[in-house]
């Protein structure tokens, strides 16, 4: 069916409703949902996104109450922000997301302080737990999709709530590096941001995500005692006045003396490069 201008407007103002409550309660999630565009799209089940996009279909969004809405939401603008829609790569693609949604669903249960597991009518209660019995926010989506079984997993996958086929891997987009950057950039923007409010209110604030995300970006990502020990060379110091040879310190000479083989590094620069190619 085709849905009237009223209709779409009636549900554009609710999805644009559930990022302002987002915004307002989980900082992180509502920044990251502000640079995404929402779009009406019958030919779906659910909803789904491309890494620009989050689609809906009509029906099921106006099923949608509140709560579940911004939880969707939520669970979808988290695939991005852990870079799920790029990681398929030649792996089964519904094992992958199998273990994608476990790892996104304990992260909001943890993000919302959740003791049990979010419920939405038509689905039931969504999947969190890995199969050792574990919390998905424990592991990377390519660790859980190792603990999961070869094949279709029925009892994990009986009715899915989003589909995942839309992903930027997925569809080998041309665009996916120029989209992988544009979100390590938004990430790591909205993680500051929501740092600077919570120094400013003196409180820690609840937006978990944003705190252990930054974490990991701050992390270093090269070892660099590795790249350093590559420019620490031998050097034959030979014969040498420092010191100098002490078995003629009672003659007329000053003699040099033979040193061994010394570790050093004379010179390091350490460059940084302002050219307009590089962000902040």
């Amino acid at each position: 069916m085709n849905i009237s201008m009223e209709k779409a407007k009636e549900l554009s103002d609710k999805l644009l409703r559930s990022r302002m409550r987002i915004l307002l309660e989980h900082g992180f999630f509502g920044l990251l949902l502000m640079h995404m565009i929402f779009n009406i799209d019958e030919s779906l089940e659910t909803t789904t996104t491309d890494g620009r996009r989050i689609f809906f279909n009509p029906a099921f969004l106006e099923t949608l109450s509140d709560d579940e809405l911004d939880y969707i939401l939520m669970h979808l603008i988290l695939h991005i922000a852990l870079e799920h829609i790029f990681r398929c790569n030649d792996r089964d693609q519904e094992r992958f997301n199998i273990a994608c949604d476990i790892v996104v669903n304990s992260n909001l249960m943890l993000e919302r302080v959740m003791t049990e597991p979010f419920v939405i009518k038509n689905f039931g209660p969504i999947v969190h737990l890995t199969p050792n019995g574990r919390e998905g926010h424990l592991y990377t989506a390519e660790q859980v999709y190792e603990m999961l079984p070869e094949g279709k997993n029925g009892d994990q996958n009986s009715s899915r709530l989003d589909f995942h086929d839309r992903w930027i891997d997925n569809n080998n987009n041309e665009d996916s590096d120029l989209i992988h950057d544009e979100w390590v950039s938004r990430i790591h923007n909205a993680a500051i941001t929501i740092e600077k409010q919570n120094q400013s209110k003196h409180s820690g604030g609840s937006d978990l995500m944003a705190k252990r995300i930054l974490k990991e970006l701050r992390k270093s990502r090269i070892n660099w005692r590795e790249i350093l020990i590559n420019f620490i060379q031998e050097e034959i110091c030979d014969y040498s006045f420092v010191p100098p040879d002490k078995r003629f310190d009672d003659g007329d000479f000053f003699l040099p003396d033979f040193n061994e083989k010394d570790e050093k590094v004379k010179n390091i620069w350490f460059v940084v490069d302002t050219s307009g190619s590089i962000a902040d």
